[in-house]
């Protein structure tokens, strides 16, 4: 599956994502790929991030139980 960053500038090949605090200065809240470390998202509170990162697994489970290839 294909992910497009928020800011529609980088692509992901993987579902290897996290959300993790932005930073002790900014309390927004980011998914990011596990594997290089890039954030792909920010949001104002962690579980906007948490709907977000859900969305994500919902709409490639539905790629996974589609019938006839």
């Amino acid at each position: 599956m294909i992910i497009v960053s928020q800011d529609r500038k980088r692509i992901v090949e993987n579902l290897n994502l996290g959300i993790r605090n932005k930073g002790e200065y900014n309390q927004n809240y980011v998914i990011y790929n596990t594997e290089i470390g890039e954030d792909l998202g920010e949001y104002a509170t962690e579980e906007r991030a948490k709907e977000v990162l859900m969305e994500i697994i919902k709409k490639y489970s539905s790629y996974l139980q589609l019938d006839g290839g």
